[in-house]
């Protein structure tokens, strides 16, 4: 039986994020951000019990992210006298 971790560490990912995001009315944005990337695996090791062996796997990813939101200062702030 191997031990976790020995002979599972040859997986590679990477992605690219790219986004925009608009202003207005001073307080107020809305954000979109894409995210795409590839993930492979050729060697994970099965764990289950009962079941014994390696697999492997290879996929492409595509994320939209969208936000909405604003922004308010609380906190009263002192006027400076001159």
């Amino acid at each position: 039986e191997t031990p976790i971790g020995d002979d599972d560490d040859s997986h590679l990912g990477d992605f690219i994020e790219d986004g925009i995001e608009f202003k207005f009315f001073k307080h107020f944005a809305i954000r979109f951000e894409n995210k795409y990337g590839y993930i492979n695996m050729p060697d994970i090791i099965l764990h289950k019990k009962g079941i014994q062996g390696k697999a492997k796997q290879s996929f492409f990813f595509a994320q939209l992210n969208g936000m909405i939101g604003a922004s308010f200062n609380l906190s009263k702030k002192k006027k400076v006298s001159e």
